[in-house]
């Protein structure tokens, strides 16, 4: 007798949007729909409801991309809340903002990533690709105001913490907004070796995510 074998088709990435406009939300979860890797299973425009449906047992998706503005609860204030009911979700700040203290408390509150209204529908697919592989995108824009606007009152060296030269290869990466696949894939190593060398990074750094320590690095100049 012959076996077939059949090859499993990867579960898309389940992912939620809250946002006020309806029209960007429509644009947004089409987009996501047609990509084939992600799929949009809820869309709201307050914080409330949606927090609400995870209370009465609605399962959390993997992603949640939250606008900053919105009526009732903001954003940024939401965070903490969606991360408590689902430690697993990737929150992806999707907003007009790209002011530097935003970003920087989104990243402080547990966020993923931080993307501007006017990216792309193709990177805002990778991004949520990339938050569940362990990446951290950041809008270009994003990225160079926050390391402008970054003046540390004393820059530290990576030798003041202890990383190793490949550590502070992999932290670079990681502000980059690489995934964990990524950089496995650039350095020619395991996902499971970039996690255990992410781990010592946090360590060292005495944070606790990689949103975190890519915060510190900024803001210490340690890249």
């Amino acid at each position: 007798m012959v076996s077939a074998t059949t090859q499993s088709t990867p579960k898309p990435i389940d992912v939620w949007l809250i946002d006020d406009n309806d029209a960007y939300t429509m644009v947004v979860s089409e987009a996501l729909n047609m990509a084939g890797t992600v799929r949009c299973c809820g869309t709201w425009t307050r914080c409330e409801p949606a927090l609400e449906a995870l209370d009465h047992g609605t399962p959390p998706p993997q992603v949640l991309l939250l606008d900053i503005g919105l009526p009732g609860m903001g954003g940024l204030s939401a965070i903490e809340l969606f991360k408590q009911k689902s430690p697993s979700m990737q929150v992806i700040m999707l907003t007009v903002f790209d002011m530097d203290d935003k970003v920087v408390t989104a990243l402080r509150k547990g966020a993923s990533g931080y993307l501007l209204k006017s990216s792309g529908m193709s990177d805002i697919v990778r991004a949520v690709e990339s938050s569940v592989q362990g990446g951290l995108p950041l809008d270009p824009m994003v990225t160079r105001n926050l390391l402008q606007a970054v003046q540390p009152p004393r820059k530290r060296s990576a030798k003041d913490y202890g990383l190793t030269d490949r550590e502070l290869q992999i932290l670079r990466f990681l502000v980059e907004g690489y995934s964990f696949q990524d950089i496995a894939n650039r350095m020619f190593i395991s996902i499971s070796t970039v996690n255990w060398h992410v781990q010592n990074i946090n360590e060292k750094l005495n944070v606790h995510s990689r949103s975190l320590a890519v915060t510190k690095a900024l803001k210490e100049g340690l890249i």
